[in-house]
């Protein structure tokens, strides 16, 4: 039987149009085969790329500390030890308590801590401004609470960004930057500093300054120059810290 000839363009319209669906169809399947796949190879990547900074790690461990005489900054090493600069707590003596308080936790903890150690080895040198105090009842602190890693300022390189953490005039602050030196070189003497260019500012004093990239202690704030030599500011090392406080039995990490 012969079809008319409208009737054969018309089964060969069809016949087209179900292969072209049928191609489209296939094309579609494996473009989502191909989407799965990428998905599945790319999943721990991505969510590495997203994962949230978690910004209580390094700003809920620092304190502000204040004394009758002076006010600063410190920061935790451990479940009860804090790191600070001597002339935050000057006037005071070992044994003394000075006041502390937790500003970002949530909600804020005010209490005191135990001065334990000063270095007096040269006390008008920044070198070794050092003192550490512990918690009287550490019990106040959550059992999250983070604390600090101590890195080591020996593998510090010129260029690496850094973040200064403390409480200028009692505000709580972080201000990133570089390092700009890895010595104090004056015209007949070279002090064992690190040289910045973050924001450093009085109160930072105390505080710790980290590295960007791993969030460890690398320095602590010590100088903050002001008028026209504002911007350059100085730390010192955190390894001439945990060397002076180990040779005096001190324990930097309970």
């Amino acid at each position: 039987m012969k079809l008319p000839i409208g009737q054969i363009e018309k089964s060969k319209y069809k016949s087209g149009l179900q292969e072209t669906l049928k191609k489209k169809k296939i094309i579609f399947i494996m473009m989502l085969l191909t989407i799965f796949i990428s998905i599945g190879v790319m999943e721990k990547p991505f969510s590495d790329f997203t994962q949230p900074v978690n910004a209580s790690s390094i700003t809920s461990p620092v304190a502000f500390v204040y004394s009758d005489i002076a006010t600063g900054s410190a920061f935790l090493t451990g479940s009860r030890t804090l790191l600070t600069a001597r002339h935050v707590i000057e006037g005071v003596q070992i044994g003394d308590e000075v006041g502390i308080i937790f500003k970002k936790t949530d909600p804020e903890i005010s209490t005191s801590a135990r001065v334990v150690w000063i270095d007096n080895s040269n006390p008008l040198d920044e070198v070794t401004d050092f003192a550490v105090l512990k918690l009287i009842d550490a019990s106040v602190l959550s059992e999250d609470m983070p604390y600090f890693t101590l890195g080591s300022s020996a593998d510090i390189e010129i260029g690496d960004e850094v973040k200064a953490i403390g409480y200028p005039k009692g505000l709580f602050s972080v201000t990133e930057g570089k390092i700009s030196n890895t010595l104090l070189q004056l015209p007949n003497n070279e002090l064992d500093l690190i040289q910045l260019d973050c924001n450093v500012y009085p109160g930072n004093s105390g505080g710790p300054i980290i590295l960007s990239e791993t969030e460890e202690v690398i320095g602590i704030a010590e100088l903050a120059m002001q008028e026209e030599f504002q911007g350059i500011n100085f730390a010192s090392k955190i390894d001439k810290f945990i060397e002076l406080a180990e040779s005096a039995g001190i324990d930097l990490y309970e």
